[in-house]
């Protein structure tokens, strides 16, 4: 099977944020910031309620509150905008030009502009399929970026698994994912 592949910044933004959401060490570190921030702005919400500073200790109370709310929220748009810069600085010269993708039975051939090779099958790790694209991984930590709109979505996973004949691809439906 012979797929032509045109990638925008949109695409290698929605892997970067699918990968991010599901690395456990990413989602501990986003936990882990929040938990700081409100958990500091109520330790100084009680530094002030102690030294009977009450206006300080409402203050800081309704910055710890607000933190508990809508610090998750901030994160969100600073990572998805930290994402967006990564992705033009280290990807613009990819975007919107055509790649050739081979799917054959011991490996995937890949051709553009800039690059040729091919990554054998036997080193995927797992297939990721989310409503808008699939994301083919490799054991290396690369992986194949498909844009749901640019393949017959129906027949896609089927064909290629079917191609591949190997018994050890995890395949991950997350149809329902978005970026939280």
């Amino acid at each position: 099977m012979i797929i032509n592949l045109i990638l925008n910044a949109e695409d290698y933004l929605t892997y970067q944020l699918y990968t991010a959401s599901v690395n456990k060490e990413a989602r501990k570190k986003r936990l882990k910031s929040w938990l700081t921030v409100t958990g500091l702005s109520f330790l100084t919400a009680l530094a002030f309620y102690v030294s009977g500073d009450m206006f300080l200790f409402y203050y800081a109370l309704f910055v710890g509150v607000a933190a508990l709310f809508f610090y998750p929220l901030y994160q969100r748009v600073q990572y998805k905008k930290f994402y967006k810069k990564h992705v033009v600085k280290n990807n613009e010269y990819r975007f919107g030009k055509e790649s050739l993708v081979t799917f054959q039975p011991d490996y995937i051939e890949i051709k553009d502009i800039t690059y040729e090779g091919k990554l054998f099958t036997s080193e995927i790790e797992q297939i990721n399929e989310i409503g808008t694209h699939y994301f083919i991984k490799f054991k290396v930590g690369e992986s194949l970026i498909i844009p749901k709109q640019q393949v017959n979505q129906t027949s896609f996973l089927t064909e290629i698994l079917s191609i591949f004949q190997n018994p050890n691809i995890v395949i991950q439906k997350q149809l329902e994912w978005r970026w939280k």
